[in-house]
């Protein structure tokens, strides 16, 4: 009986509040939306390749011939390097692009580094490269760029890692990712626990003064 009571007060002071929390919620969405919508647009482009072992055999899932999860982590982790940044920005002469002056190319390799990963695909079992810019045309230059400048690195060292190109960056084939619907159901759900939480703290205030008065 005492948690009925209990939600029919909850249910009450909801909607005595009820135009307090939209208003909370519409001012959240519509600045989240503004927000975002001022924001320069990302775009992503994508390059494939096949992940193979020092003997040269696949390592797909149920094909690998041992080590696999190794070499993909090593991948990953020179994907991210900045050294592998600098060289595709000293390749493709990206430091004017990425930066104004007076920045420098460790600026340049920390950024761009952070806008780049690496992931097997579930569907088939390649290895995706994503690089992530505001200008569609270099983020597919970028993608195919690094995917060149990591066979360069890995063929100067000996990683017992190598791979085979499968599917370039196509000109075009960069969508944008400018999350502004994940961003406003963001803003919405955030606002509205909000408004609910603040809705019960002003009533409580509310009775608390009244309460006090009274005593008076």
């Amino acid at each position: 009986m005492e948690n009925e009571i209990n939600l029919i007060d909850i249910i009450k002071i909801l909607n005595k509040y009820k135009w307090f929390i939209f208003v909370v919620v519409f001012i959240a969405i519509t600045f989240s939306y503004i927000t975002a919508s001022k924001a320069p647009k990302q775009y992503q482009a994508s390059a494939t390749i096949l992940i193979l072992d020092s003997s040269g055999g696949s390592l797909l899932p149920g094909l690998s011939f041992g080590g696999g999860s190794g070499s993909e982590s090593k991948i990953k982790a020179i994907l991210k390097s900045k050294v592998l940044a600098k060289s595709v920005i000293n390749e493709l002469n990206l430091l004017p692009v990425l930066f104004e002056k007076n920045q420098t190319i460790e600026d340049a390799a920390a950024f761009l580094s952070g806008n780049v990963d690496g992931a097997t695909r579930k569907s088939d079992g390649v290895f995706e490269i994503n690089v992530i810019l505001y200008k569609p045309n270099f983020a597919v230059k970028v993608a195919n760029t690094y995917v060149d400048k990591l066979g360069d690195f890995l063929n100067n060292r000996s990683l017992g890692v190598n791979f085979q190109k499968m599917d370039a960056a196509g000109p075009g084939e960069a969508f944008s990712v400018t999350p502004l619907k994940k961003n406003l159901m963001v803003a919405f759900f955030i606002s509205l626990i909000l408004g609910s939480v603040l809705s019960f703290i002003f009533d409580y205030l509310k009775n608390s003064w009244s309460e006090i008065k009274a005593n008076l």
